[in-house]
């Protein structure tokens, strides 16, 4: 019936399958979804990610800081030939009133999921759980050991690492993240003290301190601050048990950290020997 008009029966067959889309469970997901933050499974980073039907991402993808690269926002999806296409936007890690939130940049990122059948409502929920941490996720613990001090600070009252009553459920909190005092003193597993300043303790002096790098969104967003680490600096004068105590957000925070642990110390001393002690430091960020 089509015979000489080819290209036209070629686009009334996808504007077909595009309304078909649009009535299938696609339409429902675009719902439920849009519009809504979720965090990646392994944060990962780069504008484009490619799946294949089990969520299981193709190709070397390389991982990424959950500050700017973890969140997404969703944008659309779309289904053309079981190619199933989630459009988001990147979000980072800011602060706000209530506490840190996430706010969307202009960074894009476009998942490309090749389904091997068409799908139902209920294959694609199951999907999206193999893509995104769900509410069986406790992501609090797939942070860098230096974030973990944060998620287990209270969503209420005046703390430095308050999370914002919007973020704070999807690192589900739990008592073993809960944030204790620093003892004065303490026996490490290598069976040496870590000390408190003061007392006879004298404390460490920073002899090589570099400049930490800008991160891309705090650069565009012309944003300075003052981001407080806590650690130990042990009897040889080196950085170690790093943890964030005050965050700025915006990717500042890892730059700090990967400054941190380059610099070199005096170390500590008692009665005249060098000692580990804990200390905090202030990195700070300004534009030039």
């Amino acid at each position: 019936m089509c015979r000489g008009l080819l290209p036209v029966c070629a686009l009334l067959a996808v504007v077909a399958m595009q309304l078909h889309a649009e009535n299938s469970p696609v339409r429902e997901l675009n719902h439920d979804l849009h519009g809504k933050i979720f965090l990646l499974r392994n944060f990962y980073r780069g504008d484009r990610l490619r799946y294949n039907a089990a969520g299981e991402v193709l190709g070397n993808a390389p991982t990424g800081s959950w500050t700017v690269d973890g969140a997404v926002e969703i944008s659309k999806i779309n289904l053309a030939h079981n190619h199933l296409q989630i459009r988001t936007q990147r979000c980072f890690l800011t602060s706000s009133p209530d506490g840190y939130e996430l706010a969307r940049s202009e960074r894009e990122l476009t998942m490309e999921i090749d389904l091997d059948r068409q799908p139902t409502m209920d294959s694609l929920g199951s999907l999206t759980q193999h893509l995104f941490l769900t509410s069986q996720d406790r992501a609090a613990d797939l942070v860098p050991v230096y974030w973990k001090p944060c998620f287990g600070a209270p969503t209420k009252g005046s703390t430095a690492c308050r999370l914002s009553p919007r973020l704070a459920p999807l690192f589900r909190f739990a008592a073993p993240l809960q944030v204790t005092s620093t003892p004065a003193s303490k026996e490490a597993s290598d069976n040496h003290a870590i000390f408190g300043v003061g007392k006879g303790v004298s404390p460490p002096h920073i002899v090589h301190d570099p400049d930490p790098e800008y991160s891309v969104e705090a650069r565009k967003e012309g944003v300075e601050g003052m981001v407080i680490i806590g650690l130990v600096v042990d009897k040889f004068g080196q950085p170690t048990d790093v943890k964030i105590v005050s965050p700025v957000g915006y990717g500042l925070d890892e730059k700090a950290i990967e400054s941190i642990k380059t610099w070199k110390f005096e170390p500590a001393r008692k009665a005249g020997e060098p000692v580990s002690v804990y200390a905090t430091v202030e990195v700070a960020f300004h534009l030039h």
